[in-house]
């Protein structure tokens, strides 16, 4: 809540060694990892997420950080199976969309990224360029690829 993702970490560690079935700590844990750049660890961290709740309705979350990951781990096919799913079952999750549309983007799937972008217009979701200026430093990677793929389809 601070900002301080190396505190959050510590924290999410000791929320996972209290209680190591407990989804939801693996899931934040996984977003600051993505966001630390740790790309590897954020995308086991959300794998074992949804593989503790998988019913979960919040499942979703995971799957965008393990999508983001998945592609900047060089995991193309992974990254469009998981942005598909996103863009099949993420209707109200402007987040899982945006990661779903980001990946089409930048692997090539024009048609999908343009079929999510109508998906996000038509439920009044219009995301700006400047929506991802509050990532830290350590997350520019993943930054410039929604400016891109926003700007792309938004602009």
């Amino acid at each position: 809540m601070t900002g301080n993702i190396d505190s959050a970490l510590d924290h999410y560690a000791k929320a996972i060694a209290f209680c190591p079935n407990y989804a939801e700590a693996y899931n934040s844990q996984a977003v600051i990892l993505l966001l630390r750049g740790n790309f590897a660890a954020a995308y086991e961290a959300a794998r074992l997420a949804t593989k503790l709740s998988p019913n979960c309705p919040m499942r979703f979350e995971a799957e965008t950080t393990q999508t983001y990951a998945a592609f900047n781990l060089g995991q193309e096919e992974e990254a469009l199976t998981l942005s598909r799913r996103l863009a099949r079952l993420s209707h109200h999750s402007p987040l899982a969309l945006l990661a779903a549309m980001t990946v089409f983007h930048h692997l090539g799937s024009e048609e999908e990224a343009k079929l999510v972008r109508s998906r996000m217009l038509s439920s009044g979701m219009e995301p700006r360029t400047n929506m991802v200026r509050t990532f830290p430093e350590s997350a520019a990677e993943i930054s410039d690829q929604i400016t891109q793929a926003v700007a792309h389809y938004f602009n």
